[in-house]
């Protein structure tokens, strides 16, 4: 047999036993084809149809670090560097459809914080210098140290958008026990309820910082109760108008001499905050005194308050802040606290009128630095020399500390005081202490 005739039967042989292969192949690939066509069918018709519309009511919950959402009151200076947009953990809530912009937001934030403190003599406090503490010469112990958590704090606050407008709310409570100090019960510091019922107009129910408060004056303290002029909360009902960096409010407050009158204190206040972070801020209240309990004809007054103070950006670093307080009765809410004036003068049954002043300094040096030092003065007007117990005629302080803030969630201060006050009795006061603190936040 020849070569070309074994090559062809070769092939043919090769042919034959392939061609069962190549039908079913190519019924495969029809069966394929078909399929691939329903499928371009199915999915033509989809992109055909509308949307379908968003379930009424339904939301998405979105879970981020941070609260600049939720807004928060102006208040004591030195409670606001102890928050940021960065610290907090927010949960918004977001509407489903195309509408980025949360209808509801809850904040939830605080701090640990942990005070290592060492006072020189003659003092009756621990945690948070006064001088309320401040005592004659001999009636207090020596030197002592101290450390204490109980100004760590947490708080919820809510910001809900409504028909009828914003309605922002603000719950908060630290350790510092009640009263104030005396041991370590659970301490309300806020509970309130903010409407924003009107563009620029703001209506406020609850317990929140003093209407007229000189709330933004002064440098920060490591030590809680801080300079002469202090910064405290009350209930209140106040309305407010904010524009352009001007803030004007007015309202009633819980009263001051609750046991001598049954009406409200009147407070207010205007602010201004200009662009270049100046703040400047005049505010009153008058309180009505009675005191039936007192022989004289003296013995149906007002106790009243004016208040002035100021922070100015003298540069990108520096900052100079001064504050004044004259009154009668009422800058005990405010300056004079404690036993170092008492609301009635015992001959007469009128207030004491009394006066205190503030000069503070802070320097930015960078880096989550920064330097604080401050000056205050109180002095009672009136002559106490003949009033019965022990009260204080003057006071002078000096607060002087450094603030690290390395990160957003942890703060650290080093801090020294000098106080000394003289009494009616002649006596004079001077103590020392030294402080360290620190704070954690969430």
């Amino acid at each position: 047999m020849s070569y070309s005739t074994r090559f062809r039967r070769l092939l043919l042989s090769a042919t034959a036993a392939a061609y069962p292969w190549s039908a079913a192949h190519a019924e495969d690939l029809s069966a394929l084809k078909a399929q691939l066509e329903a499928l371009q069918l199915r999915v033509d018709t989809l992109q055909s149809r509308e949307p379908p519309a968003p379930v009424h009511g339904s939301h998405v919950i979105r879970v981020e670090q941070g609260s600049s959402g939720t807004g928060r009151s102006d208040g004591a200076k030195a409670d606001r560097l102890d928050e940021n947009s960065a610290r907090g953990v927010t949960f918004s809530v977001i509407p489903a459809a195309d509408m980025p912009v949360p209808v509801a937001e809850i904040t939830v934030y605080g701090y640990a914080a942990v005070d290592v403190i060492w006072d020189s003599d003659d003092r009756s406090f621990t945690r948070s210098f006064s001088r309320v503490g401040l005592q004659l010469p001999g009636a207090g112990p020596n030197d002592q140290t101290t450390l204490h958590a109980n100004r760590s704090r947490f708080g919820i606050k809510s910001s809900v958008d409504t028909p009828a407008g914003r309605i922002r709310t603000r719950i908060e409570a630290d350790f510092e026990g009640s009263p104030f100090g005396a041991n370590s019960s659970l301490r309300l510091r806020h509970a309130h309820g903010k409407w924003d019922f009107a563009p620029n107009w703001t209506l406020t129910v609850g317990q929140d910082w003093h209407i007229a408060g000189l709330d933004g004056v002064g440098p920060s303290t490591v030590d809680f109760a801080g300079p002469l002029v202090n910064f405290s909360r009350n209930e209140q009902l106040r309305l407010e108008y904010q524009k352009d960096g001007f803030s004007v409010g007015l309202g009633i407050e819980d009263p001051s001499f609750r046991t001598n009158t049954a009406l409200p204190n009147l407070a207010g206040y205007v602010r201004y905050k200009s662009d270049a972070g100046h703040v400047f801020i005049v505010t009153g209240e008058i309180a009505d005194w009675d005191n039936p309990s007192v022989a004289s004809a003296i013995n149906d007054g007002l106790g009243w308050v004016v208040q002035a103070g100021m922070d100015i950006a003298v540069t990108a670093a520096v900052r100079f802040s001064a504050a004044g307080i004259y009154g009668a009765g009422l800058p005990s809410k405010f300056c004079l606290s404690g036993n170092l004036v008492t609301p009635t003068h015992t001959a007469t049954g009128s207030p004491f009128e009394s006066f205190c002043t503030l000069l503070g300094l802070s320097l930015d040096y960078g880096s989550g630095v920064s330097f604080n030092a401050i000056w205050s003065y109180g002095d009672t007007v009136d002559d106490v020399s003949g009033v019965a117990g022990l009260f204080t005629d003057d006071y002078h302080s000096i607060h002087a500390n450094v603030i690290w803030k390395p990160v957003s969630r942890m703060k650290m201060g080093w801090e020294v005081i000098y106080a000394n006050l003289d009494s009616n009795a002649g006596g004079r006061v001077d103590t020392v202490r030294a402080q360290f603190g620190t704070w954690f936040f969430f």
